[in-house]
């Protein structure tokens, strides 16, 4: 079992994230790398959706691809809403005689009874689970499980960062075609977090959400941008990215380097360029 190689290497997550075009690829990847680093048939990522209050299969490799988006859970139900719901690991060598095992027709899922469940946690807050899979005679054991938790760990921050650009498309999509523009400008309240205890104190701002981007109507601007100046702008935010990210991998943890990784990705993200794109060209 190489668990270590994964645990210690941020360097071979860059291909994760490099080679994902959106979100659905960057879960999927991150799946698959996972999988073939713990030696599981299986591998599950699901994320809470906090509008239904369900656990929702968001990427998956070793069952039917037909079950991602399709298997939803209430927490406590079945092992990944065990896990969430407890905020603990569920390790077991045979799902199917869980008490609150849920089994869903069509997945393949009968095939991998052996399972090991980790919350994904976001501070003391659960947001989805990672869950690996094998067959009945290949049990997982407490190192298997200390390994997930780290990984866990690792990935929370990226993964986070994936849920809460899911959501935001999930909300542009319900919009009209005519309403494009005010659904990419007025998005859902997002609500920070800390990212340390203690006070700040500073000038209040009171915003109005509808004067948010009026005032660059009012600018005059030098001269007339083109697609191709949006284009060229995107590259180079992706470059300042990239040199950001190098800084913080010398001066604090790999792991901490990550999060600019999420913000490249948005760039690259449909939801995001491709919707300003769309008005650009409008």
């Amino acid at each position: 079992m190489d668990h270590i190689n994964l645990l210690l290497s941020i360097g071979e997550l860059d291909w994760v994230f490099k080679g994902s075009n959106s979100i659905e690829t960057l879960l999927q990847n991150i799946v698959a790398m996972v999988a073939r680093h713990m030696k599981a048939d299986v591998c599950s990522i699901y994320l809470y959706d906090d509008k239904t209050n369900e656990l929702v299969l968001r990427a998956n490799t070793g069952l039917n691809p037909e079950s991602i988006g399709r298997i939803r859970l209430r927490s406590g139900e079945g092992i990944a809403g065990s896990t969430l719901e407890q905020l603990e690991p569920v390790c077991t060598c045979n799902g199917f005689s869980h008490p609150n095992f849920k089994f869903f027709k069509d997945t393949n899922e009968e095939l991998y009874r052996s399972f090991l469940s980790v919350p994904i946690m976001s501070g003391t807050e659960g947001i989805g689970v990672l869950m690996l899979q094998r067959k009945e005679d290949n049990h997982f054991d407490p190192a298997d499980i200390l390994a997930l938790r780290v990984i866990t760990s690792q990935l929370a921050t990226v993964i986070e960062n994936a849920k809460l650009i899911m959501s935001m498309k999930r909300h542009n999509q319900k919009a009209a075609p005519d309403a494009l523009q005010k659904t990419v400008f007025n998005t859902p309240f997002v609500k920070g977090k800390s990212a340390s205890r203690g006070y700040a104190y500073a000038n209040a701002v009171v915003i109005n959400k509808n004067e948010r981007f009026r005032q660059f109507d009012r600018v005059t601007f030098p001269r007339h941008y083109t697609f191709k100046d949006f284009s060229n702008a995107l590259t180079a935010t992706e470059r300042q990215l990239e040199s950001l990210q190098k800084q913080v991998e010398n001066k604090l943890s790999d792991a901490a380097s990550m999060i600019f990784t999420s913000h490249l990705l948005i760039l690259k993200d449909e939801s995001f360029s491709g919707a300003i794109a769309a008005l650009i060209k409008k």
